[in-house]
């Protein structure tokens, strides 16, 4: 539920639906080599990307 939704009637505001551009993020992750097929590191990153996309 959003603010506006929340206590928009008590404080006399209303949202709205605006035309907003799509924001876009550029994700890049690094890790050293010996890091690279370290099951738990590997497990990390991808928590990391699905976190990030699906937000």
């Amino acid at each position: 539920m959003t603010f506006a939704a929340a206590q928009g009637a008590r404080l006399g505001v209303r949202g709205v639906n605006a035309p907003v551009p799509a924001h876009t993020v550029k994700l890049a992750l690094c890790w050293h080599d010996r890091t690279h097929a370290d099951p738990a590191a590997r497990y990390f990153r991808d928590l990391v990307r699905r976190a990030v996309v699906d937000a």
